[in-house]
C-alpha cells in the first residue's frame, strides 16, 4: 500500500473531529479544505484518527485495531492502508 511501515503519522491541525449522534465526522476549519466537505468516518476510522498524534506507527495502529476490534491483522493493515490513504488525498493527515 501506500503507507510506509515505519512513518508516523499525525492529524493535521486545521482538521477535526466531530460526533453528530451516531455520525462522526472530519470537518476542516480553514477555508481552503473546504471542497473535501465532510469526511464521514466509523467507529474503527474514528478509533485511528484518535491515534494519529504523530507517535504510532502504521503496525502500531494495526495492533491497536486488532486489539479493539477482533479483527484479522492483514484485514485491519489493509482497511488503515486505505483510511490513511484517503485521510492523506483529502490533506487531514501529515507525516510526522
Amino acid at each position: 500500500g501506500l503507507v510506509a511501515q515505519d512513518k508516523l503519522y499525525r492529524q493535521d491541525p486545521d482538521v477535526v473531529c466531530r460526533r453528530v449522534a451516531t455520525e462522526i465526522f472530519l470537518v476542516p476549519i480553514r477555508q481552503n479544505v473546504r471542497e473535501v466537505g465532510l469526511f464521514t468516518m466509523n467507529e474503527v476510522a474514528a478509533f485511528v484518527w484518535d491515534r494519529l498524534d504523530g507517535r504510532h506507527t502504521l503496525e502500531d495502529l494495526v495492533s491497536a485495531v486488532v486489539e479493539e476490534f477482533d479483527v484479522a491483522a492483514d484485514t485491519a493493515r489493509r482497511d488503515i492502508d486505505t483510511l490513511l490513504a484517503k485521510l492523506f488525498k483529502i490533506g487531514s493527515i501529515r507525516e510526522n
